[in-house]
């Protein structure tokens, strides 16, 4: 078989390996194993992946074959340690030419000599320029990962690169050393660094931050350092001194985070003129009202900023108030043309309740996502949040969790009006799940969903709620008259129905004209 022929086949079944790659974490270059990965789906009876409404029934199949498990490169078994040896002796003879490399030893508890061989085999790689390593809860110290480092900064062709190392016991020399090695990776422009749950203090990750604001090649960085107590380290500081970072993402979601050190981000972001895309993760933080405000004026602020993702979820101490400030700040943004934002579980629905001003329009804003689950929000506050909606005249695709609030007919009723008014939406993920919506509600929603001529994607979760059989034999009805929708998920588990009406509406909704994919429970 021709390089051409293993080329065409991995297009094909695409989907497949991707799957594999993050399940397993096989090398893909190997010929032998992609054509039993495809021997596997044609014996199943399939021949592409284009067939999307069987994927998963098709990867199940194939985890759970016994065909699959002759292959399975190391299985967590007693002998899990050895198979783990002998994959490590196979890797020391093939790393050299490869350019494109996927290694994952999660959970293997590895001793000091095994680690050892990973950094030696690592060190291989002068000619591979993707490498994605996990190494998730594998008791890698910090000798563990100066070791690996080594390895890495061997890597000089190196141009993505994935590094897993959550849950282990790194502390923060180790990962001032790990820094270190990535600056020898002169060639690295994108880099995802997970670090959740390890032993990094404050002048850990600003050491780290040193390091990584020193690549001045990295155009996107991914650094996740979830629960580790970092507090108000300097982090986000100097890794804005890469004047050529266009992407950045910050998870620091419980990491003993104060307003101080919040309103340091705040001011930092404001400068970071040559960062276009920014995601930051402060949820879970000892964070009061005040630096959060202060964090989302400078945002609004932060006009070089085309896309925002921003979660502030479980902060008890941000009230009603504060959120609308939050929401308000950054409607000031006029350059973003996404958002995304998480408020979940702030309590905003007790109080006075405003949203976005509803009187400026917002043009080039395509994509919305509003994340405002358990919240305690009314059918006064979906009104005002309906409101808000209609100052983005040209979204393509909106996002709405507001599951385990207090919306019922009439505020459910609402937010479908203010769907009516986008001429160009193409998708709408709306969760409305343990709500108090009743079937009134819930077929007046639907209705106002069918207005939406352009809308090609429909992911809607009305479970746990009072819709009744009626109602939901009469969703099915209305939805076949949505005859533009491609995909469709729907999800009306526990609405008091019976298995009549569950019949009725799984008859009706394979007969939308165009629809290709689905999924209804």
């Amino acid at each position: 078989m021709t390089r051409f022929q293993i080329i065409k086949i991995f297009n094909k079944f695409k989907y497949f390996f991707d799957y594999f790659v993050q399940q397993f974490y096989f090398e893909i270059n190997n010929k032998a194993f992609i054509l039993k990965i495809v021997n596997l789906i044609k014996k199943l009876g399939f021949t592409s992946t284009n067939q999307a409404q069987k994927q998963n029934y098709i990867i199940l199949q194939i985890c759970n074959s016994q065909i699959w498990n002759r292959y399975f490169i190391f299985k967590k078994e007693k002998n899990y340690k050895i198979n783990l040896f002998q994959y490590l002796k196979f890797l020391k003879a093939d790393l050299i030419s490869k350019k494109d490399l996927f290694l994952s030893f999660n959970y293997s508890k590895m001793k000091d000599q095994i680690q050892c061989d990973l950094s030696k085999s690592i060190s291989k790689c002068k000619k591979t320029e993707n490498l994605f390593i996990s190494l998730i809860s594998c008791n890698i110290s910090t000798q563990g990962i100066s070791k690996i480092g080594e390895g890495l900064s061997n890597c000089i062709n190196l141009e993505n690169l994935t590094l897993n190392l959550s849950t282990n016991q790194i502390m923060s020399q180790g990962i001032s050393n790990l820094g270190q090695s990535l600056l020898c990776c002169t060639n690295l422009k994108k880099l995802q660094l997970i670090l959740n749950s390890n032993y990094i203090n404050e002048n850990g990750a600003s050491q780290l931050g040193i390091s990584l604001g020193r690549c001045q090649n990295l155009t996107q960085l991914e650094l996740s350092m979830n629960y580790c107590g970092i507090g108000n380290s300097d982090l986000l500081l100097q890794v804005i001194q890469n004047k050529n970072l266009k992407v950045l993402k910050l998870y620091l979601r419980q990491t003993s985070l104060e307003d101080s050190g919040v309103n340091q981000m705040g001011n930092t972001l404001l400068s970071a003129t040559n960062i276009n895309y920014l995601v930051l993760d402060l949820s879970q933080n000892n964070i009061t009202d005040a630096s959060a405000a202060n964090l989302a004026f400078c945002l609004g602020k932060s006009n070089h900023l085309s896309q925002l993702e921003l979660h502030l979820e479980q902060i008890k101490k941000i009230g009603s108030k504060t959120g609308s400030q939050i929401f308000n700040s950054l409607n000031q943004n006029q350059n973003l043309s996404q958002l995304a934002l998480n408020l979940g579980s702030l309590e905003l629905g007790e109080g006075t309740f405003s949203w976005f001003d509803s009187a400026q329009v917002r043009n080039n804003m395509k994509f919305l996502e509003l994340k405002l689950n358990s919240n305690l929000i009314d059918d006064l506050c979906a009104q005002s949040i309906s409101q808000s909606l209609r100052s983005f005249k040209n979204l393509e695709e909106l996002m709405l969790f507001l599951s385990f609030n207090k919306i019922s007919d009439t505020g459910v009723t609402d937010l479908g009006q203010s769907l009516q008014q986008f001429e160009s939406l193409q998708s709408i993920k709306l969760n409305l799940s343990q709500n108090l919506i009743n079937q009134q509600g819930s077929l007046n929603l639907i209705s106002s969903i069918q207005s939406c001529k352009c809308l090609k994607t429909l992911v809607l979760d009305l479970s746990s709620n009072s819709i009744g059989s009626v109602g939901v034999q009469t969703i099915g009805r209305l939805l076949r008259n949505c005859q533009n929708l491609t995909v469709l998920s729907l999800n009306i588990q526990q609405n008091l129905q019976d298995q009549q009406a569950e019949q009725t509406i799984q008859t009706d909704i394979p007969k939308i004209s165009k629809l290709v994919q689905y999924n209804l429970q």
